[in-house]
């Protein structure tokens, strides 16, 4: 898959899935999602680390070990360390690199090739047994990923920023237990409402 198509991807799960909207897990998650391309020197984030990649590439096949469940969990255990010694506590944050690395490494086992997402297992998965039907990096079908991708993380952001789906859908309901809770929560009331 693209650079775009990835970052896309990885930004609107991590919205979703933690429920935010803020610019440093979404930031990391863009990051995350790229770490799995270092693997080959014609990628973006290849060409800005050449000589790392390059070493990877001579060394690994492409879509192999930087495409795995070992190096999400790599990248978690770093991702642990750094909150430890620089975030101070920000889960969401640490969540989000592995999470963006993770979310990049499952879209590319929709592509033609597959991922070794069990590495150094040599087998490779991938998502759609017909391969008439996988993507085609830069094809019409992950076009429509990637607009389907900024889609999602549109509204990802919109349910984080309104206090999350659970708030959005009792407002546009109007449930009544929903918007009592929210009214207590934001006005600190412990007062009856009476509708």
């Amino acid at each position: 898959m693209m650079a775009i198509t990835h970052c896309s991807i990885a930004a609107a799960g991590t919205s979703l899935i933690l429920g935010t909207g803020q610019p440093l897990p979404l930031g990391l998650a863009i990051l995350g999602s790229q770490i799995p391309d270092i693997d080959t020197t014609t990628s973006t984030i290849g060409k800005i680390f050449y000589p790392i990649s390059s070493w990877i590439e001579d060394r690994f096949p492409h879509r192999s070990v930087t495409h795995s469940l070992l190096a999400t969990a790599a990248i978690t255990a770093v991702s642990l360390g750094a909150n430890y010694f620089f975030l101070h506590g920000s889960l969401k944050a640490v969540i989000a690199l592995p999470l963006g690395h993770l979310l990049a490494c499952f879209s590319d086992t929709f592509t033609k090739q597959g991922v070794q997402l069990f590495y150094p297992e040599p087998v490779w998965a991938i998502s759609v047994s017909n391969p008439r039907r996988r993507l085609k990096t830069g094809g019409a079908g992950e076009l429509w990923v990637l607009g389907i991708a900024i889609t999602l993380l549109t509204l990802g952001i919109y349910l984080a920023n309104g206090g999350g789906i659970t708030q959005k859908v009792s407002q546009n309901l109007g449930l009544r237990d929903g918007i009592v809770r929210i009214y207590r929560t934001h006005l600190g009331s412990t007062r009856s409402l009476v509708f």
